[in-house]
C-alpha cells in the first residue's frame, strides 16, 4: 500500500543488475539490502508496517516484455531513486527507466524545494559521463554512499 496519495509506488529504485551481486552465493546484494533498509526506515517514519511501497525491478532489466509493466509502475511512482555507478551509466535499460520517469512527471519533477528524482552515488563515476547521461535532469538531490580513502 502506497503512502503517497494518487500513487501506487512511493519509491522506485533504478539500478544496474551488476551492482546487486553478492560475493557470497545465496546472500542479498547491496541494492536489495538498501531497498529493504529504506522500506523499514520509511515505515518507521509513517508509523505503519507495509505503509510504504518500494519497487525495484529485480529480474526485470533488459526484458522487453516487461517494458509496459515498468512504464505503468513509473507513471504511478512518487519518487525515483537511481543508484549511480559505472554499471548504471553503461546500461541502456537504466537510462530508459530514468528517461521514462522524467517524461511521465514532466514539470512536476521538482515540487517546491523537493525533487522527485534522487541520485545515490554508490561508487565514483566519471563526472563527464554523469553530466552527459543526466543532462536532461534539473539539479536534484544527491547522496554519496562512498568515501575516498
Amino acid at each position: 500500500m502506497s503512502y503517497v496519495p494518487n500513487c501506487e509506488v512511493d519509491v522506485f529504485v533504478s539500478y544496474a543488475q551488476v551492482d546487486d551481486r553478492s560475493p557470497r552465493p545465496g546472500e542479498d546484494g547491496w541494492v536489495t539490502l538498501f531497498c529493504n533498509s529504506l522500506k523499514i526506515e520509511l515505515e518507521k517514519k509513517v508509523g505503519r508496517i507495509n505503509g510504504v511501497e518500494i519497487s525495484f525491478d529485480k529480474g526485470f532489466s533488459g526484458n522487453p516484455t516487461l517494458e509496459a509493466k515498468i512504464k505503468r509502475i513509473l507513471r504511478k511512482t512518487a519518487v525515483f531513486v537511481s543508484i549511480l555507478t559505472p554499471g548504471y551509466l553503461a546500461s541502456d535499460w537504466c537510462l530508459k527507466e530514468m528517461s521514462w520517469f522524467v517524461q511521465f512527471v514532466g514539470h512536476q519533477l521538482q515540487i517546491g524545494t523537493s525533487s522527485r528524482f534522487v541520485k545515490i552515488l554508490h561508487s565514483e563515476v566519471s563526472q563527464t559521463d554523469l553530466y552527459a547521461k543526466l543532462r536532461c535532469l534539473p539539479d536534484s538531490l544527491s547522496r554519496r554512499f562512498f568515501y575516498h580513502l
